[in-house]
């Protein structure tokens, strides 16, 4: 952490590094802090992919449907919700209609091959740990770098007493699949 705010010092306005920032508050369950970074990305550069990316998933993990309604669809009231395909779940207080439609949508989109960690972390989202430990072995075989935040993303913190990724934290090279520290985790990785 002190290196991080110290790198954001030197490089006040760089939209990466305050997401660099966010992004490490994100893994330890900061949502405040998480959010004050990745807003100061937005102000430096607005609609920066980075900052958005996180922002989904800090609301997701928040269960803020309503925010990220409005920063991934630039939705602001339920009757919008309604009226996009992708949200009206969201309107109707279904969060599960709304993972499933939004793999669907994924899946469906022929244009992109998305990463299996990507679709595996829908399936967690979705409850469904055997679908998103299938992907995330997947992903491991191909050796996807974007494993390496396996241990640190609260997005997988369904899965986390499963004994397949127990192993595959400890085949990756992350840890030995024990959390007892979850608060701390992307701390550890420093």
């Amino acid at each position: 952490e002190t290196f991080l705010l110290k790198g954001l010092e030197l490089e006040p306005l760089s939209p990466f590094y305050n997401v660099v920032v966010c992004q490490h508050y994100y893994y330890d369950k900061r949502w405040t802090d998480a959010v004050k970074f990745c807003d100061q990305s937005m102000q430096i550069e607005p609609g920066y992919f980075l900052a958005m990316k996180r922002f989904t998933w800090i609301y997701a993990m928040q269960n803020r449907y309503d925010l990220l309604a409005r920063n991934d669809f630039g939705i602001n009231s339920i009757d919008e919700m309604r009226r996009n395909r992708l949200t009206r779940p969201l309107a109707d207080g279904d969060v599960n209609a709304y993972w499933q439609g939004n793999l669907e949508d994924r899946l469906a989109n022929k244009g992109k091959r998305s990463s299996p960690t990507a679709i595996a972390s829908y399936y967690a989202m979705l409850g469904d740990s055997e679908k998103a430990l299938d992907l995330l072995e997947e992903a491991e075989r191909i050796d996807s770098d974007q494993l390496r935040f396996l241990y640190a993303d609260p997005i997988w913190d369904s899965l986390r007493r499963e004994l397949r990724y127990k192993e595959l934290i400890q085949k990756i090279g992350l840890g030995d699949g024990r959390f007892e520290e979850e608060s701390k985790r992307s701390t550890k990785l420093q």
